[in-house]
């Protein structure tokens, strides 16, 4: 089965943002599907398997819901753990990536005006790590000192912080050896897709979610009848 590697697509590819943001993206892929395909607010606590090994989901309201063929977890590798305990064996894991105070740099309101005002710019910073031991002013001062060596003390210092995000398993352990081509199919009739399992961000995300899916179509064609 022939499997799509995404490498450098930030780095290589042409980039875009939604003018609306980034949450418009899950918003177009949502309203292709039917209208009650999907369930929000809604936590699954663990899939497990009845008689026929076919998938059962359970949910935090203690429903539980059946599943027709089978389960294609995407969910953060901590989180997959919780639900799969003992059963993620096959998913190589890192720890986390070292936190480095090396910034990548966009400023949106180069792509869209709704990202800023006429007279003023936005530029957003993105740290790779946790940064556990170091406050939000921290932060800030050694990014606006790092930024000053690109742009210059006198421009960067005359910036206004606006805000600080902690997010979570944004980025995962890209390190070497890094698999790029790990098998989505993690059990009889659980799949797995993510970025943790390929290549870094929402480009590895949709890739892996793709390479899920083609798994799952090439074992339904090799299934006996």
């Amino acid at each position: 089965m022939a499997r799509s590697v995404v490498k450098g697509v930030l780095t290589l590819g042409d980039n875009t943002l939604p003018v609306n943001g980034i949450g418009e993206i899950p918003i177009q892929l949502a309203v292709k599907l039917p209208s009650d395909s999907i369930l929000l607010n809604t936590r699954v606590v663990s899939v497990d398997f009845n008689d026929s090994d076919l998938p059962l989901v359970t949910l935090e309201s203690g429903e539980i819901v059946k599943s027709e063929l089978v389960v294609i977890m995407a969910v953060e590798e901590p989180t997959l753990d919780k639900i799969l305990t003992g059963r993620t064996a096959s998913v190589q894991k890192k720890k986390s990536a070292r936190s480095t105070i090396s910034s990548i740099t966009c400023f949106s309101l180069r792509i869209w005006l709704s990202y800023g005002s006429l007279n003023k710019a936005l530029a957003s910073v993105t740290l790779i790590g946790l940064y556990e031991n170091n406050s939000d002013d921290d932060l800030r001062t050694k990014v606006v000192k790092e930024l000053s060596g690109w742009f210059g003390a006198s421009k960067v210092e005359s910036w206004q912080h606006l805000r600080t995000y902690r997010i979570g398993f944004a980025q995962p352990n890209q390190s070497p050896p890094t698999d790029l081509t790990k098998d989505p199919k993690i059990g009889s009739d659980l799949y797995l897709c993510g970025d943790y399992v390929t290549s870094a961000t929402f480009d590895g995300a949709l890739v892996s979610g793709r390479g899920a899916v083609e798994a799952l179509l090439k074992d339904r064609v090799l299934a006996p009848v």
